[in-house]
């Protein structure tokens, strides 16, 4: 899924604001979207956008807690305030000591984990989040979803 995707499927009521910056990495432009917190969010955490258009931790072991949308930018637990999502993009921070190059995914052991170890249980869902491209750097594209011995959706 493209970034082109993305941003067709998400509608203006869905979001306060889409931004696209640069400035906060030496090298690199985000696309970001605001979205109101519904869970106790962490930085660097994949989220999903739930039907009341919250975002909450994704997490690939159900496919309620899925597609990811993005990554959280901010600490946030108060639901209805705002919180940054990259949607495409450089972001720092991860530790992908001896995965530089591979993929990332989103964890399904633990809700909103980016990891670069992907599902290998039947039903899990595999959902790429993007690539390491060094030790802390994730060049955010995310894929569609895959489910582990399944279809796709």
């Amino acid at each position: 899924m493209g970034i082109k995707k993305i941003l067709s499927d998400i509608s203006t009521q869905d979001i306060a604001e889409l931004s696209i910056e640069s400035g906060d990495l030496a090298y690199g432009t985000q696309v970001r979207v605001n979205y109101p917190c519904g869970d106790t969010l962490t930085r660097l955490q994949a989220v999903y956008v739930t039907s009341d258009g919250y975002v909450v931790r994704a997490m690939a072991n159900s496919s309620g807690t899925m597609p990811a949308i993005g990554i959280v930018l901010d600490t946030q637990s108060t639901t209805g305030n705002l919180v940054r999502v990259a949607v495409a993009g450089l972001q720092d921070g991860f530790n992908f000591s001896g995965y530089i190059g591979k993929t990332a995914f989103v964890s399904p052991a633990t809700a909103g984990l980016v990891t670069p170890i992907p599902g290998a249980t039947s039903g899990q869902i595999l959902q790429k989040m993007g690539v390491a491209i060094n030790t802390s750097t994730l060049l955010i594209q995310i894929g569609g979803m895959l489910q582990v011995g399944g279809a796709s959706y």
